[in-house]
């Protein structure tokens, strides 16, 4: 699922893109094939999915919001375990909630940039990052309480390092842009 999110938003960048919002950049063609690349990968995946059993989804969904029910599964954990699953929870809705604020931030407290619609461009990758980041973090919470309370191995997380090498590649990009327009 985060593997999915990831290539969703890939494919967001890729549209945005394409709308030419960062044609000046000069990296259209890059982002586009990035986008498209990023949406086939998500239509693949799809594709490749086996049948999904919506109950098991649902139930997914259901446990975000009835922790009672999630109890009722398995064994009580160490309460040592659980609240330290909650403080890592809480760590990731900090970052997502940190992102968004950045977001806010860009789109009402940059100037307008010489490069057009740069700054929108920065809002709306920060905005995206956050909500995955909150809504990862939510599902990841779940996950491991409940491995926790069955007795499973918990759950592994590739989502640091997809956020690290995201942010990498946005600053990646931001220094290119700002070295084109001081050739200009």
């Amino acid at each position: 699922m985060p593997t999915l999110l990831v290539l969703v938003a890939l494919a967001s960048l890729g549209l945005l893109a394409s709308l030419g919002l960062l044609a000046s950049l000069g990296l259209l063609g890059a982002l586009g094939l990035l986008g498209a690349l990023g949406l086939l990968g998500a239509l693949g995946a799809l594709a490749h999915t086996q049948v999904v059993d919506n109950r098991r989804v649902f139930s997914g969904v259901r446990q975000w919001f009835d922790p009672e029910r999630t109890e009722s599964v398995g064994e009580t954990p160490d309460y040592r375990f659980s609240l330290a699953n909650e403080r890592t929870f809480l760590a990731w809705i900090r970052t997502g909630l940190a992102l968004i604020a950045g977001g806010l931030a860009c789109a009402q407290f940059l100037p307008p940039l010489p490069i057009a619609h740069l700054r929108e461009v920065i809002a709306l990758a920060l905005l995206v990052l956050g909500a995955v980041t909150a809504l990862r973090a939510v599902d990841h919470w779940a996950r491991t309480e409940r491995a926790m309370r069955t007795g499973q191995e918990l759950p592994a997380s590739r989502f640091p390092a997809v956020l690290a090498i995201v942010v990498a590649l946005g600053a990646l990009l931001l220094v290119i842009a700002v070295l084109i327009q001081a050739i200009r």
